[in-house]
């Protein structure tokens, strides 16, 4: 009879040491809960990629003139690259025409040369990707097709003697600066400034001083831009 108690008291007694065992065991189960990942609209939302550009503009060079072009291009984050082309009516380098006015038979204060130039580049933009108002920066490099005019009225010069009014291609680099504001889903505007240099080096005769004149010009312009 002992024997059987005994036996009984070691089977309750494994008994209720595997039921703390378990007891344990289930205190150190952890469940975790299901973490949901929210993304909100401006994480997933990206930008077009492209752009093209309407460019209307004020040139000074040695006088006021217009400015007209269109770019088109793309960007990768907050560079923006595009090829530009325009036409600008009028950049003859005041130096010029003060040089020229010097030669005997010119009217006083006559603008004796006009040059109407076309020209390509590249231009390269730093902007923010957000934002309503987002300023920018941009350099440019290209070429531009130079077209000399010589006009001096009635009076009867001999400007060929001293400048050959001859068709070039020469480089050009810019650097400018601006403000982007965007008025839609994918309408921009641009309004900048950007000074611009065309290697033009005009070669006038030996016998007048300043014979190798550069062009530079300031450009305030506006820009439409549609990205897509």
């Amino acid at each position: 009879m002992r024997r059987v108690l005994r036996v009984a008291t070691i089977a309750i007694t494994s008994l209720v040491g595997a039921g703390f065992s378990t007891a344990a065991f289930a205190q150190e189960v952890v469940v975790y809960p299901q973490q949901e990942v929210v993304y909100t609209q401006e994480e997933h939302e990206t930008e077009p990629a492209g752009i093209a550009q309407g460019v209307v503009a004020v040139t000074t060079a040695g006088a006021t003139s217009s400015e007209y072009g269109g770019a088109l291009g793309g960007r990768i984050g907050w560079v923006e690259i595009t090829g530009e082309v325009g036409r600008l009516r009028d950049v003859a380098p005041k130096d010029l025409n003060n040089v020229l006015r010097g030669v005997p038979g010119v009217p006083a204060g006559t603008n004796i040369v006009r040059v109407p130039t076309t020209y390509a580049l590249a231009n390269f933009k730093l902007v923010p990707n957000h934002g309503v108002v987002r300023p920018f920066a941009n350099v440019g490099f290209g070429f531009a097709r130079l077209e000399p005019e010589v006009s001096v009225g009635s009076a009867v010069v001999t400007i060929p003697s001293v400048f050959t009014p001859t068709k070039s291609t020469r480089p050009l680099a810019l650097v400018g600066a601006g403000v982007r504001v965007a008025i839609g889903p994918v309408v921009d505007i641009d309004a900048g400034y950007r000074y611009m240099r065309i290697y033009s080096d005009y070669q006038l005769s030996d016998a007048i001083p300043h014979n190798r004149i550069l062009t530079n010009t300031s450009t305030f312009y506006a820009a439409v831009g549609i990205r897509f």
